[in-house]
């Protein structure tokens, strides 16, 4: 039985997207991959060419090259993408003019002697050079840097290719964070969803009201363990730039008007009523753990001091991130409260709003 199981393994991978066993591993799959005969052979005496326009691209792949290999090649800059007749034994990043070439493509050739890619933006020109680390290895004998030959014609199938990470729920340092960009980047991902805010923990520096992540940036488990952590507004710059170095875009998520229960920990006049533990039970048990699952848990929707909360929030954090897009949640928002709360009423006729959905949607 097992040794049956195992033939059908090897078979099943060996035949994923026509895959042989020879040919490299390149994750994800490329659209087009041809193998040739030989290997490239670098060694210290290699050089990486560039393209003025791809210097930033040259520099990261020079570096992920030595961390990989403990190599360090030498960088030349080249005009017009020409490489000189006599060169030998290198790697060249080339700027296309081939319209052809979408933004995110690029075509790689790996000869014996040199790697090539051309590709018409910065972005398709990084992403090869994840590919060509992908099959770049050091010889533990000779000690030179070697890859087999192949040529790959490759674009992303999907233009979102996101992974979320979520400290609310427990905190990532942000050395951590900076650690997984380059991996994300190596497998082509471009985007990073940053989960800030959730009922566990608030883990965002907002300056306007210092003493939030003093209590909300807490949690607290049935065990009574503890643990807390947010990041600085520096924090967030340092990741989100880095980010944008390997081409990916982080895009920040703060919960509301639902899942704030580790803002109201720290802000319970942001709740309709006086305090979290004022509000009747209704349908859902109450717990005892800070950010746990409270009735009533999402913001007052009819409190103007609420608002004001978010824009302040939403006017510090939009300026540290260059993505286009910030996630404000607006899910399983419990409307309870509000069926009970005075402001929210008020705030349903001020606005002629139909009934609790309507002002979800009003917020």
């Amino acid at each position: 039985m097992y040794k049956l199981l195992s033939v059908l393994l090897i078979f099943a991978a060996s035949s994923v997207a026509g895959y042989a066993v020879d040919k490299p591993s390149i994750i994800p799959v490329p659209a087009r991959l041809s193998v040739t005969e030989g290997q490239l052979v670098l060694t210290e005496a290699s050089v990486i060419f560039y393209s003025p326009e791809l210097g930033s691209e040259a520099g990261i792949f020079t570096s992920q090259l030595e961390q990989q290999t403990g190599k360090a090649l030498s960088l030349v800059s080249i005009k017009a993408g020409a490489v000189p007749a006599n060169a030998s034994s290198f790697v060249a990043l080339l700027k296309s003019r081939d319209k052809s070439l979408g933004v995110e493509a690029y075509q790689l050739d790996v000869r014996p002697d040199n790697a090539v890619i051309r590709s018409s933006s910065t972005v398709g020109a990084f992403y090869w050079t994840q590919t060509l680390l992908q099959t770049l290895s050091r010889n533990a004998e000779s000690g030179v840097i070697q890859s087999p030959c192949y040529s790959v014609h490759d674009e992303p199938q999907y233009k979102w290719r996101g992974v979320m990470f979520d400290p609310s729920r427990h905190f990532i340092p942000k050395a951590d964070l900076l650690r997984l960009i380059p991996l994300l980047a190596r497998y082509k991902f471009n985007v990073m969803h940053l989960h800030l805010t959730d009922d566990q923990g608030w883990r965002v520096e907002i300056k306007k009201y210092p003493k939030l992540t003093g209590k909300a940036s807490w949690r607290h488990y049935d065990t009574g363990e503890t643990h807390d952590g947010y990041y600085t507004q520096d924090d967030l710059r340092e990741i989100a730039a880095m980010a944008a170095s390997f081409h990916i875009q982080v895009i920040p998520e703060i919960d509301a008007p639902g899942h704030s229960g580790a803002l109201m920990m720290a802000k319970p006049e942001f709740h309709c009523f006086k305090t979290l533990d004022a509000m009747p039970l209704i349908t859902i048990k109450q717990h005892e753990t800070d950010g746990g699952w409270r009735p009533g848990r999402s913001l007052c929707g009819g409190k103007e001091s609420v608002y004001q909360f978010l824009e302040d929030v939403f006017a510090e954090l939009a300026p540290i991130f260059p993505s286009n897009y910030f996630h404000i949640g607006a899910d399983e928002v419990l409307t309870e409260s509000w069926e009970k709360c005075q402001d929210c009423q008020e705030r349903i006729a001020q606005e002629k709003l139909k009934d609790m959905h309507g002002l979800h949607g009003y917020y």
